[in-house]
């Protein structure tokens, strides 16, 4: 029982990541297509997959952590 409630606060966790990453990107393009925020909506695409990668990878080494046991 309480894997389900391991699992539960696991995916809660990457849920607010991704949205924390995947916030800035979008953000970043709509921003990039007006012509008086370019660089401001550049520099937050960037940021936005540099807050990904490790997301990403984390995630990944957690599931199959969690599936080799």
């Amino acid at each position: 029982m309480a894997f389900i409630g391991l699992l539960l606060v696991m995916l809660g966790a990457a849920v607010a990541v991704l949205i924390i990453g995947i916030t800035p990107i979008i953000v970043g393009t709509i921003l990039y297509k007006k012509t008086k925020h370019k660089k401001l909506g550049l520099t937050l695409r960037i940021f936005g997959y540099i807050m990904l990668i490790p997301v990403f990878a984390v995630g990944i080494i957690i599931i199959t952590a969690n599936f080799i046991k």
